[in-house]
């Protein structure tokens, strides 16, 4: 005999489910939350997904593979110079974090409230952190091999550097609302990729 069929469309729930937790954490996210957010009964969910955790994992999955690798780290690969394409993420992290829809990031919100004190969750966050920072490596990796970025740079620094400015922009800037305010977080991050840019002169040269 065939299984119930789902009450609702997996990646819809999923979606309404990253919004609640992305607004108001985990924590502050009941099993109640969820079932009025996504309009089905508790068993429903616990058969979809299992736990409360088990759903915030998938949602952080979901997070991750929606907001930053098809509309944040998609942009590093576009036409242009490599670099160019960490300016297009930068520029797009601070035309996010300035806007109205502005809610923070939700890796830097699970990191802060949960990721000391649960090892498993810890260790996929600090795999997501990685995958930004390895593109962004990547990225200026490409950048040093067309003459744009100083060869001695180290990449793997900068991409640290240039993810946690970011991070601890969508942190701060909860508080700091300001358009000043932003444009100055995140002024560290293009402060480290100027200093060892290759002006475009010096670079046709090479």
């Amino acid at each position: 005999m065939a299984g119930r069929p789902l009450e609702f469309d997996r990646d819809q729930a999923l979606d309404k489910a990253m919004q609640l937790f992305w607004r108001q954490g985990y924590d502050g996210t009941s099993m109640s939350d969820l079932t009025t957010a996504l309009g089905v009964g508790r068993q429903s969910l616990y058969g979809a997904f299992g736990d409360k955790h088990t759903l915030f994992v998938a949602c952080l999955e979901r997070y991750t593979e929606e907001i930053f690798e098809k509309s944040l780290l998609s942009l590093l690969d576009g036409d242009g110079p490599p670099l160019a394409g960490i300016d297009r993420v930068l520029d797009a992290w601070e035309a996010y974090v300035g806007s109205d829809q502005f809610k923070g990031c939700l890796l830097g919100k699970a990191l802060a409230e949960l990721g000391m004190t649960d090892p498993k969750l810890d260790a996929l966050l600090r795999t997501k952190l990685d995958r930004i920072r390895g593109s962004l490596e990547r990225a200026l990796t490409r950048g040093q091999e067309a003459g744009e970025l100083d060869p001695g740079a180290d990449t793997r620094a900068l991409a640290r550097s240039i993810t946690a400015f970011a991070q601890g922009a969508a942190v701060v800037c909860q508080v700091w609302r300001d358009p000043v305010a932003v444009r100055e977080t995140l002024a560290g991050a293009r402060g480290l990729l100027q200093a060892h840019r290759i002006p475009k002169r010096a670079a046709r040269r090479r």
